[in-house]
């Protein structure tokens, strides 16, 4: 049974270890990996850009399923591509990476909110009384709505972060995990006092995901990122032919229902 004093020092020892290991990044040179531009049926995602001191690719080149950005293809025979941290008797690891992109909707389309998600599994084990934790941390640290209906506007900034953990002993050695995190634009352009008709148009999104694992003398961790998805809802505004045809359409039903 895992005590207070127990957890106390394994949260004790997490800190010290995240404290350490970021005073030292800085000193790194961090490497840069410019995926280029993706193009879904209503959306463009340009300039997909990952950064990390830890070896590159971690998020890897993505993929776009209908108007969905999809990380680790699930058919490639590495589908993790390095985004992982693991940890033996002792020694931490800390896998982090940023991602920044710009998400824009085409003519004729406007993005009602969007929802970043992410997922993969994880495996502890010891010997004893031997404590290991695995941790994956989502943050959307900078969502700004800069354009909307096409236009420029004041930045609108929305942020989150989600987080999920897992010790030994006390939850499953070995499961699955997922995090997700969704943006209501329309309901933060009201809230700004931003009228709009297809609604927000240019997005720039910066994310840091990170990966985590900790132990003890005795214990192993791992955990790894499988899946990385960023899914907008468009909204779209049928152009004006479409909407005289339409119109025609329907008042030609409303005549043959009269004449029957």
């Amino acid at each position: 049974m895992q005590t207070t004093s127990t957890r106390s020092l394994l949260s004790r020892y997490a800190f010290a270890l995240a404290l350490a290991i970021y005073a030292v990044a800085p000193l790194a040179n961090a490497g840069v990996i410019n995926h280029g531009n993706y193009m879904g049926p209503s959306m463009a995602y340009i300039d997909v850009t990952e950064t990390s001191s830890d070896p590159l690719p971690l998020y890897g080149a993505p993929v776009t399923i209908g108007d969905t950005l999809t990380f680790f293809d699930p058919g490639s025979s590495n589908p993790s591509l390095g985004f992982s941290a693991q940890s033996a008797g002792g020694i931490g690891d800390i896998t982090d990476g940023f991602l920044n992109l710009m998400v824009m909707a085409k003519p004729g389309n406007g993005i009602s909110d969007i929802t970043f998600s992410e997922g993969g599994d994880y495996t502890m084990a010891g010997l004893g009384a031997a404590l290991a934790q695995v941790k994956a941390s989502l943050i959307v640290f900078e969502l700004s709505i800069v354009e909307v209906d096409g236009m420029p506007i004041t930045p609108v900034v929305l942020s989150d972060a989600k987080s999920a953990t897992f010790n030994l002993p006390g939850d499953p050695a070995s499961d699955l995990w997922s995090l997700s995190s969704s943006f209501n634009l329309d309901a933060a352009l009201t809230g700004a006092g931003e009228s709009f008709t297809l609604g927000a148009t240019k997005l720039v999104a910066k994310i840091n995901n990170t990966l985590t694992a900790l132990s003890q003398p005795g214990s192993v961790a791992n955990i790894v990122k499988k899946n990385f998805v960023i899914d907008p809802e468009t909204r779209v505004i049928p152009e004006p032919t479409t909407l005289v045809l339409a119109a025609f359409g329907l008042m030609g039903m409303l005549a043959k229902r009269r004449v029957s």
